[in-house]
């Protein structure tokens, strides 16, 4: 009796469990059902149903909207997991929105159903208009340099301005053109390192379908897999090397009764391509940063009646089309009795990566009572469609400052500097009443012990003078002082960039190396690093007669820095490797120099 007992008791259990593990085993089912969302009248296209388990009584839905021309089963065998398809083929012969309900199939006992789908079938000429507006930002393609013959698939590297000027962003895209069915295209291609550019990946659609387009005589189809900004950097040639794509092509093979599919792994090559950098025109005015596009700027401030030592906030915006990324200030005066602070800036990238906008926040302070006048908020860039330099500038503010409560400061003079203004609040004195006369006999200014700290006093000084003479010759030229110990304070960056590594600080680690890259640039070229731009510490660097390949190298640490620092994931050197390389850089830089 008890045997029986627990004989029941474990069955039960195992039903249970039989019970549980069912829904399981349905919920790992991938049924799928995939198709064109768009065709036009005339064109032949495909429905596709793929499951990834052994199913029975497959049940296509209705397609009475079509005109069936055939259909085809086989399964495909990728990375050991294997998937059947049901392949329906299908002539659009009626232009409208027709939706395909969704297919039936049996798998261990249980109805299994696919998506439903959507397909619009447009005319022809609704078709060429909207392949034309999608392509509208697109570069066309050169025929001569894209001409394909016998290939059934290749890709091209495009640039929609090969004459940019330095500064000037330009667009390139990745593009496949193919005869053949494909599989996949993987996105994880890494693409030439284009030396020479400020690269920035902008935002690419999934790549769903592909379009119909014509090079030369031929029609291929086509579709962008990768979009980039670049940012020349310096003038002249430079060439983007050829680079592999890997795409996975369907291969149909014929095994018995049974059609199956293997997906095959094809690189495909680029082009090299080279661009034809302008240099920009001389006459740079005063304040121009490497601002290159065709930008507005407009101000606003909170409030225009305040009392003193409180803060008034000015919001400076840049907004347009160009590299607006790398427009690091504007040119502003606030008046000397004003504290003001850094700036806070923030950046808005238009998914298309070519237009944005900046926001510079900037805190002032005033500290004195009166009316004050601040002069407009200026930017100045360069349009490369017109060649010419534009400073803009937005209306000037007047601010009237009250004194508030508690403040006892004079009211400010116009034409006084802030030093002067300090100096009236601290140069009157009050009177002390409290006064004691001391009448002495013996004066200290008689006596031997004044006069040997003359003495003394005369022979320090004389020491001193000759102690600072040498170093007096030697800092005479700052410029050159700062020359000399640029490796040296460069290396000290570096070791503490190392420490940060060390300490697994890797936010850290980019910060120290970059610093150190542009301390040494500002002490070798005695410009402060604040008014220092890559394009500005290319120019000058060359004019030292560095070489152009240090040069590239050590502005292309600064751009690793800069990407691993802000889109974590995309540094492509080892950070014990880049930090060499910056060593050595640097080392090459001081012989060469």
């Amino acid at each position: 009796m008890v045997n029986t007992l627990i004989m029941l008791k474990y069955t039960l259990h195992t039903l249970l469990l039989i019970l549980v593990m069912l829904p399981l085993g349905a919920q790992d089912i991938s049924f799928v059902a995939k198709a064109p969302d768009q065709v036009k009248v005339g064109d032949q296209f495909s429905v596709i149903y793929e499951i990834n388990e052994k199913v029975k009584d497959f049940k296509p839905p209705q397609f009475n909207d079509f005109v069936f021309l055939g259909s085809q089963k086989g399964f495909s065998s990728v990375n050991w997991k294997t998937s059947y398809k049901f392949t329906f083929f299908f002539k659009a012969t009626q232009t409208g929105k027709f939706t395909i309900g969704s297919a039936e199939a049996k798998h261990d006992g249980d109805k299994i159903f696919s998506n439903e789908l959507t397909i619009e079938v447009v005319s022809a000429a609704n078709q060429q208009q909207a392949t034309t507006t999608q392509k509208a930002n697109e570069p066309t393609p050169n025929v001569s340099e894209n001409s394909a013959d016998g290939e059934d698939m290749f890709v091209r590297l495009l640039i929609d301005n090969k004459s940019p000027y330095v500064g000037e962003q330009v667009v390139a895209y990745v593009k496949v053109y193919t005869k053949v069915p494909l599989a996949d295209i993987p996105n994880t291609f890494q693409g030439p390192e284009f030396t020479g550019f400020y690269v920035q990946n902008t935002k690419t659609p999934p790549l769903r379908s592909l379009e119909p387009e014509k090079i030369g005589n031929k029609t291929y189809y086509s579709g962008v897999v990768r979009k980039l900004t670049l940012i020349p950097q310096r003038s002249g040639k430079i060439t983007i090397q050829a680079f592999e794509v890997p795409v996975l092509r369907e291969e149909k093979v014929q095994v018995g009764f049974f059609t199956t599919y293997q997906h095959v792994s094809i690189p495909l090559t680029t082009k090299q391509v080279t661009l034809d950098v302008k240099a920009l025109p001389p006459g740079k005015p005063a304040g121009f940063g490497g601002a290159i596009g065709n930008f507005n700027i407009t101000a606003a401030l909170n409030s225009d009646e305040v009392q003193t030592n409180d803060a008034i906030v000015f919001n400076v915006k840049v907004s347009g089309q160009g590299n607006i990324k790398l427009i690091d200030d504007i040119k502003y005066s606030l008046p000397p009795t004003f504290d003001a602070f850094d700036p806070v800036v923030k950046t808005n990238i238009a998914d298309d990566g070519q237009s944005g906008s900046k926001i510079f926040e900037i805190t002032a302070i005033p500290r004195h009572a009166g009316e004050f006048m601040i002069k407009p908020f200026e930017l100045v860039y360069f349009n490369s469609k017109t060649g010419s330099y534009v400073t803009k500038k937005t209306e000037s503010f007047i601010i009237n400052v009250a004194k508030g409560e508690g403040d006892t400061s004079a009211v400010v003079i116009s034409g006084l500097s802030k030093e002067d203004v300090e100096l009236l609040e601290s140069d009157i004195r009050y009177i002390n009443t409290d006064t004691k006369l001391i009448n002495k006999a013996n004066y200290f200014i008689d006596s031997v012990f004044y006069y040997l700290i003359i003495v003394l006093q005369v022979a320090f000084f004389v020491l001193i003078l000759v102690l600072r003479r040498e170093q007096i010759k030697r800092s005479a030229d700052l410029a050159k002082s700062k020359h000399r110990r640029a490796s040296r304070l460069a290396g000290k960056r570096f070791k503490l960039a190392s420490k940060m590594q060390a300490q697994g600080n890797r936010e850290g680690f980019y910060e120290e190396l970059s610093k150190a890259v542009w301390g040494y640039i500002s002490d070798k070229l005695n410009i402060p690093t604040s008014e220092l731009s890559t394009l500005q510490a290319r120019e000058k660097l060359v004019q030292k007669n560095v070489k152009t390949e240090y040069v590239d190298e050590l502005l292309e640490i600064l751009d690793t820095c800069e990407f691993a620092r802000y889109a974590p994931g995309t540094d492509y050197k080892q950070p014990s490797e880049l930090l060499k390389k910056a060593n050595k850089v640097v080392t090459k830089i001081d012989q060469n120099i």
